[in-house]
């Protein structure tokens, strides 16, 4: 069996996406340089891939 498509999705609720974003981004990564998103259910996130494939999903949820 072949098991490299099996990958998982993970989602971290933080205070203060952005502070987390600028840590992320001084680290200079080539391939993992994404944005922040604001979602229609009041969140920001931001979104990544670890080495092996599995999305790990950082949000903050905006208050209204």
């Amino acid at each position: 069996m072949d098991y490299n498509y099996l990958t998982a999705a993970l989602r971290i609720e933080v205070e203060n996406i952005r502070l987390l974003h600028s840590h992320l981004l001084a680290k200079k990564y080539k391939y993992a340089r994404p944005g922040i998103q604001t979602t229609p259910w009041n969140t920001q996130e931001r979104c990544m891939n670890d080495p092996f494939g599995n999305r790990i999903v950082f949000f903050e949820s905006i208050q209204k």
